[in-house]
């Protein structure tokens, strides 16, 4: 077991001591799952703490002893402590962690009082699950996060314990929608549409009272919401009390379901919406709304009655899976290579492929790419032999469980935490762990996929189908579902969870939620469970019209068996749905809401008015050998007859020529339908930048001059066009403006003297250069200009087609950040048939590599992997992007896309550089603060740049000394901080900071300017007076005034 694990184990046995009537568990109200959930955090807390601050050697003493002492405990209850070091012992940060956990029980044992940080996470944990309080759980943005430090996740500042925390995003209303805005892509006027207040009101209330209450209008969850926790609540779909009633579910552009007050303009989705009953209503049958759906021929959910109760099972622990983990797992262990995975007597040899369409997926070819083979994965493929030849049940408590042939317990999911386990201890992905995932997608299917899965599985029992289709559609279904991530859910897996469950007394093996068939059992050989039925599927012909609304009570719980032939149009239809590709309706079943029915009748109103339409536009003359008269499916000479009519209709031109007898066909140039004469039309100019021609040839642009890159390609011309690229439309130029007032010191003219002369030694793509020439680094202290050095240059560059500029693009590496979307990812998508497909989506770094242009990634050492990935691209000159299929697209890096990397070295706790690897692959320079002079000239064009007057000489020299003094006082300058000395974080003020300090007291007084500069003070009682005296006798003595 691993070291976590045997953490694990601990704090579970903590929670179980003395029956569970303990200290502990008082804490915590009997709930075990927050109590483990405190005892972990506490120890991730104390841990990161230790590695941050370096306790000196009495502390390091202290710790061990502790760390001895809860190691002994340990021991005593059986379990291995977590260490693999001779002398016994962890690492000395982690020895804080376990001396806090040992400090934490005695103090719950003698009824004293926690440590600060401790007592702060018990709280968190409690205030989470609803423990504290009022008892509804509660939602905060402030917290200590995986790393133990305790910050916003809004904004992802460092916060205090004390003070609290003033997040930005919470400033006001307009601050509050904007963030939603931006995270959302939806108007900030959804969320304050009925009522200008609306926002303002929820505000004021989390400020005076500390929290308030919002509801999921989906769910009805209840949750108490601080003020900084409205964005985070917002964002999982929560609103306001008095908001009910009042909202409208509408579809955002990453396909997510959010509640809004004002949904003009926005798709709608009405929230009682059942996809499974509209499809069925679809093909003619109705489907109660609390009738579970599943096939006759679908694994049986239930034991045989023989077998005895047992006690509940639990899974925890584990190792996180993302895709890349998994598919690595699945398809490229080494170990596994040439192994045999033996189903129903044939052997398949695991990482061999298979050209035989039968071991497809029934989805491909629907909705995902075909596959010209399938490769026989490590998991999958013995996992559909597992479920073909044992039994699942339901725990009622969460879990799937998953029994062989002689009925005895193999493994468990837990469907809300997405963590599985199995009894033999596994301590990575296992064939029963992905048997019990792949059950819980087929008893509780949530997309095509998993339909499709269901009805290879299906196929598979019933001797018309292959185990390997099956495994296919496994893997397709965990890809698109369980796997993919997105702002509601992580993306990830845990297996290799720790497995809790009784052992049976007279055969000594594991026993379910239901119990197991005990081999050991003298009465009468135990009954081994029920076999997978596997029932003929009935003839059953779909009627063509939905039924009349005969009002039939069905009875709940219900199994309704499904004809094979509507398991293919009901993937096809949810499938459609969840891509917004409405199933067309015979006619629809009467709705019994009246708001609903009123919506429908409107809606059929429409559809009749555009029915009309449609029929006098098929018989307007269409010029060609016909004319008129469209057949049924010919719906691409209607698109093109409809597209001309309206063309004539705004220009008063006459129709276009449209060949109808087989359907206009798409021009592949330029996406237009074609007649007999088409002729595509000119590809629009690339603008750049368009500058003043009275404008002198400014600082940057004369450093750049010799540099003549190619033209950046806008129709991604080197890209698959199934992946996105030859594209009709160019993609947006996004090329900065030039900033004439910039002003170049000594270190920036020298940084974009030696950009250019790399940057002429790689223009034009010879044959054999390299990407090395184009990828630079810039660092320095927060403030010295390294997003504008890169915005210039993207400015100034001129290109072959004789423009000016070339695209920017900005990535800000965030504890949010996902690699894949920022480079690139195969999403599902519609094609323009309307059936899904897998498409890659270019993020940020994948259109400026494939595209050209400029790119800045900012806090590049925040993420080593986005840093090793970036690494990849500019060593191999290409992306790769992996495919469903366990292949990868590759698209060359286009000669004009220039890479530049920026860090604070050691700010926030960030590295000093990135790794040696990704460092080796770029020039870096340092950007430290510029001289006096070159301060107050920046003052200067900060002023001129938005229009204002800037301040005289003497207090732009005034504000430049204070702005240095700061610096040292601070420790920006290496020495011992006077101010600041107690913060993780340095508290430096940089350039921006002194511009807007300077316009403050210009615009508002010094005073007021001064209450912005008090933050870089220690804010505590005891420091922070001297601190801010300081301050303030500084200011006096450099300006020459009072306050």
């Amino acid at each position: 077991m691993s070291c976590g694990g045997n953490r694990h184990h601990f704090f579970v046995q903590e929670t179980q001591a003395n029956q569970g009537q303990n200290h502990l568990m008082a804490a915590f109200a009997g709930k075990a799952a927050p109590a483990i959930e405190a005892l972990e955090r506490i120890y991730q807390v104390h841990k990161s703490a230790a590695v941050r601050q370096k306790p000196g050697e009495a502390a390091q003493l202290e710790a061990t002893a502790k760390t001895r002492k809860l190691f002994d405990a340990m021991r005593a209850e059986g379990i291995k402590p977590p260490t693999h070091a001779k002398d016994g012992m962890p690492k000395m940060s982690s020895r804080f962690g376990y001396a806090e956990i040992q400090n934490t029980l005695d103090a719950l044992e003698g009824g004293q009082a926690l440590s600060k940080d401790s007592q702060a996470v018990v709280d968190q944990v409690k205030a989470k699950h609803g423990l504290s309080g009022s008892g509804t759980p509660q939602i905060s943005a402030v917290g200590f996060d995986h790393g133990g430090y305790y910050r916003c996740s809004n904004c992802g500042r460092f916060a205090s314990q004390d003070k609290g925390h003033s997040c930005p995003a919470t400033a006001s209303a307009d601050d509050l929608a904007a963030m939603l805005e931006r995270r959302l892509k939806l108007p900030s006027q959804a969320f304050q549409g009925y009522n200008g207040q609306a926002l303002d009101k929820i505000m004021a209330e989390a400020r005076e009272s500390g929290s308030t209450r919002m509801l999921h209008p989906l769910s009805g969850e209840a949750v108490d919401v601080t003020l900084d926790g409205i964005p985070q609540a917002m964002m999982q779909g929560f609103v306001p009390e008095d908001w009910a009633g009042k909202t409208h579910t509408v579809l955002t552009d990453d396909k997510r379901l959010i509640p809004v007050v004002d949904a003009d303009g926005l798709e709608t989705i009405f929230a009682t919406d059942n996809p499974v009953q509209m499809a069925a209503a679809a093909y003619g049958l109705q489907i109660d709304a609390n009738a579970p759906i599943m096939r006759a021929t679908a694994t049986s959910r239930s034991l045989s009655n023989t077998v005895r109760q047992g006690e509940q099972v639990s899974v925890a622990g584990g190792q996180e899976y993302d895709l890349g983990h998994f598919i690595g797992t699945e398809f490229r262990k080494n170990s596994a290579k040439g192994s045999l995975v033996t189903i129903r007597g044939k052997d398949y040899t695991v990482y061999a492929r298979s050209k035989d369409p039968a071991d497809a997926s029934s989805a491909r070819g629907a909705f995902a790419p075909k596959a010209d083979n399938i490769v026989v994965g490590r998991t999958l493929p013995d996992a559909i032999r597992i479920l073909d030849e044992g039994s699942i049940a339901e725990s009622g408590n969460g879990e799937v469980l998953v029994y062989d042939k002689n009925g005895q317990l193999q493994a468990a999911y837990n469907e809300s935490e997405q963590r599985a386990a199995d009894v033999h201890g596994s301590q990575n992905a296992s064939s029963a762990q992905m048997a019990a995932i792949v059950a819980s997608r087929m008893l509780h299917p949530q997309n095509a996929f998993d339909y499709a899965l269901v009805q290879d599985f299906a196929n598979f029992q019933s001797g018309q189908g292959s185990p390997l289709a099956a495994a296919d559609s496994a893997y397709l279904s965990l890809r698109t579902g369980l796997l993919a991530a997105d702002d509601f859910k992580s993306g990830k897996l845990t297996l290799g969870g720790n497995l809790t469950a009784q052992k049976c007394p007279q055969c000594g093996q594991f026993m379910g939620q239901s119990g197991h068939n005990c081999p050991g059992k003298a009465v009468k050989p135990a009954q081994k469970p029920s076999p997978v039925k596997k029932i003929p599927a009935p003839t059953i012909f779909a009627p063509v019209t939905a039924p009349e609304p005969a009002q039939t009570d069905v009875p709940v719980p219900v199994q309704v068996v499904i004809p094979d032939d509507f398991a293919d149009k009901l993937a096809a239809a949810v499938g459609s749905m969840l891509k917004n590709q409405p199933v067309p309706v015979a006619a629809a079943v009467p709705a019994t809401d009246p708001v609903v029915g009123a919506a429908m009748k409107e809606l059929a109103s429409i559809l009749a008015a555009q029915q009309q339409t449609l029929e006098r536009l098929t018989q307007m003359p269409t010029g060609g050998k016909k004319s008129g008269g469209f057949s049924s499916g010919d719906m691409q000479g209607l698109s093109a007859a409809i597209t001309g009519a309206i063309a004539a209709a705004q220009t008063g031109a006459p129709v276009q020529n449209v060949a109808v007898s087989s359907g206009a066909e798409k021009c592949p140039q330029c996406g237009q339908f074609m007649g007999e004469d088409h002729v595509c039309p000119p590809r629009p100019e690339r603008q750049g930048n368009r500058r003043p021609t009275d404008m002198p040839e400014l600082d940057q642009e004369k450093a750049l001059a010799a540099v003549t890159l190619p033209t950046p390609d806008l129709y991604l011309e080197n890209v698959p066009k199934e992946w996105g690229g030859q594209r009709f439309e160019p993609l947006d130029e996004n090329v900065p403006a030039l900033n004439a007032d910039y002003e170049m010191g000594k270190q920036e003219k020298a940084i974009f003297n030696v950009v250019g002369a790399m940057l002429k030694r790689s223009a034009g793509g010879k044959p054999g250069d390299s990407p090395w020439n184009r990828s630079f680094g810039l660092y320095g202290p927060a403030g010295t200009g390294k997003n504008t050095i890169a915005r210039q240059i993207a400015a100034s560059l001129k290109t072959d087609d004789g423009k000016q500029g070339v695209p920017y693009y900005e990535v800000n590496v965030t504890p949010d950040l996902d690699i894949s979307q920022a480079i690139g990812e195969v999403v599902l998508t519609t094609d323009e048939g309307g059936a899904t497909v897998s498409r890659v989506r270019l993020g940020p770094i994948g259109l400026l590599a494939s595209s050209g242009g400029v790119l800045a990634v900012n806090e590049i050492v925040r993420s080593p992997k986005l840093a090793t990935a970036l690494q990849s691209i500019i060593e191999d000159g290409e992306l790769s992007i992996p495919t469903p299929e366990g292949g990868s697209v590759k698209i060359p890096v286009h000669p004009s896309a220039i890479f530049f990397s920026t860090w604070n070295p050691g700010y926030e706790g960030d590295a000093d550089r990135p790794a040696q690897a990704p460092l080796s692959r770029m020039s870096a320079f340092k950007l430290d603060y510029p001289s006096k002079k070159e301060q107050a000239d920046r003052v200067r064009a900060f002023f001129r740049k938005n229009g204002d007057e800037p301040p005289d000489d003497a207090t732009i020299t005034a504000g430049v000394d204070y702005w240095n003094e700061l610096r040292v006082l601070t420790g920006g300058t290496g020495q011992e901080p006077q101010l600041g000395m107690i913060s993780p974080t340095p508290t430096t003020p940089g350039p921006r900071e002194l511009s807007r300090f300077l316009t403050l007291g210009k615009d508002v007084g010094w005073e007021n300017a001064m209450r912005t500069v008090e933050i870089i003070c220690d804010q505590n009682e005891d420091l922070f007076p001297t601190q801010r005296a300081i301050l303030h006798e500084r200011f006096e003595a450099l300006f020459g005034l009072t306050l």
